[in-house]
């Protein structure tokens, strides 16, 4: 489904990494019907299956048009498109996938209120991370006498660190986050106040040619990445960092998806401006389009337009996720998802997270990630210890194979007849029973308590 938002004349839309998108919650294909797909440098086929709502495995022949060299690390990259909207007051498309085709349309609050049509469909890339090898940027010389390494950005002439890193003993390190329900309202505030806002002053310039990746501002590909590290922090995850030769894949993705005005993470060979590179970062990005900036894709990637199964959510802030890259043309986003190299995992990872929180960094359901589910017998009750009330809810269990913890997902705003409304400056408690966390290896209940802040009641 495509919605419209009137203040912008714009169509905005979300497929998440692995999800592929669909006509609107009927079958996702005609049995027997086939496309082409990508296996690295392979093209070949995959046939719909008999019931009509998926595809088979890739079954690849033939070369697929080589436009880049093969980088040799090897992030397994699974495809992720997402349609998002995270521009203020707009109707998103969200598209995620997980072996399921889920429909589902809800409004997400944010600062951006966002209807969001959410196909899910695991469909994972089997290419070991098909990124060129280096942009402009890697070789460039950074004040004409150095060139930056993988964890640092040229600013002024200066190597410095990327957000969420900082330099120690000569290299630099990631920012530990601290324990989300030990820190202070002003803590909290304060970085979300200083980190948010974005800086850059364009975001892309187009190439010569319609095919061109052109040349994004790289302050805009910083503005991404301090977004994505700002709600990882919230939720006690470590920093991930610009990896540039990914920044290739997902460029030429972005640049793709503009040219069929369309997101698709397995875009058929024929479509305008298909290269290897860009087919490579489609399958292995979440995808949006109808957004200006970078930034503003992670926030509707985050809302995951009030889809349950959250796809987008689940690869943002799945814990060994580290390098990315960012691509962006015009109204459509890539990016990179589905890698790894961060150690820490934290006993559980709960949306909003336990402690101070912003009310305006709250969008879409409310989630819960974990070692495991009882799904039989788990249940979520939050209490508004301000007002007094309380609700039981019925979680969602996404499933599907979007990083490395199972995930639970409800809205505590029941859309009649609820008693629980999220307001800034009241407290929440959430249990959620039978799951298993932390060291134990038994399930056990988890509770927790946020409070929710007006940031701009805060310097």
């Amino acid at each position: 489904m495509k919605s419209w938002i009137p203040a912008l004349a714009l169509t905005v839309a979300l497929l998440g990494c692995g999800d592929t998108p669909s006509g609107g919650g009927g079958t996702s294909c005609s049995p027997g019907e086939t496309i082409h797909c990508t296996c690295g440098d392979l093209v070949g086929e995959k046939t719909c299956r008999n019931d009509g709502k998926g595809w088979s495995d890739c079954i690849c022949g033939g070369d697929a048009d080589t436009d880049t060299d093969t980088d040799s690390d090897s992030d397994s990259d699974t495809d992720s498109d997402t349609d998002t909207d995270s521009d203020s007051d707009s109707d998103s498309d969200t598209d995620s996938d997980s072996d399921s085709d889920t429909d589902s349309d809800s409004d997400t609050d944010s600062d951006s209120d966002s209807d969001t049509d959410t196909d899910s469909d695991s469909d994972t890339d089997s290419d070991s991370d098909t990124d060129t090898d280096s942009d402009t940027d890697t070789d460039s010389l950074c004040g004409g006498t150095e060139v930056c390494d993988d964890l640092e950005w040229c600013k002024a002439g200066i190597c410095e660190c990327q957000s969420g890193w900082q330099r120690q003993a000569g290299s630099c390190e990631p920012i530990a986050p601290s324990s989300p329900a030990t820190r202070t309202a002003e803590e909290v505030c304060g970085k979300w106040n200083a980190e948010y806002a974005t800086t850059a002053s364009s975001v892309w310039t187009p190439g010569a040619g319609e095919c061109d990746s052109g040349t994004m501002d790289p302050e805009s590909i910083d503005d991404a990445i301090r977004r994505i590290n700002l709600f990882r922090w919230l939720v006690e995850l470590y920093p991930v960092h610009n990896l540039r030769a990914k920044n290739v894949n997902a460029q030429a993705c972005a640049v793709l998806m503009m040219a069929n005005e369309a997101i698709e993470h397995e875009p058929p060979p024929d479509w305008t401006c298909y290269s290897a590179a860009g087919a490579a970062g489609a399958a292995g990005s979440n995808l949006a389009m109808g957004l200006f900036d970078p930034a503003a894709a992670i926030d509707l990637y985050v809302g995951d337009g009030g889809n349950p199964q959250l796809s987008n959510r689940r690869w943002l802030f799945d814990p060994p996720f580290k390098p990315t890259g960012i691509g962006h043309a015009e109204q459509f986003n890539c990016t990179a998802v589905q890698t790894t190299g961060n150690t820490h995992t934290p006993d559980f990872v709960a949306y909003p997270a336990p402690g101070p929180f912003p009310r305006t960094a709250i969008l879409g359901h409310w989630s819960v990630g974990a070692r495991s589910f009882d799904e039989t017998n788990t249940s979520v009750t939050v209490k508004d210890l301000t007002a007094a009330k309380m609700d039981t809810f019925i979680p969602a269990f996404p499933g599907g194979d979007y990083g490395a913890m199972a995930y639970m997902s409800f809205n505590p705003v029941k859309p009649f007849g609820g008693q629980i409304q999220i307001t800034a400056g009241h407290d929440y408690e959430v249990t959620v029973t039978d799951v298993t966390y932390g060291a134990s290896p038994d399930p056990q209940d988890l509770v927790y308590t946020v409070n929710v802040l007006d940031c701009s009641q805060y310097p």
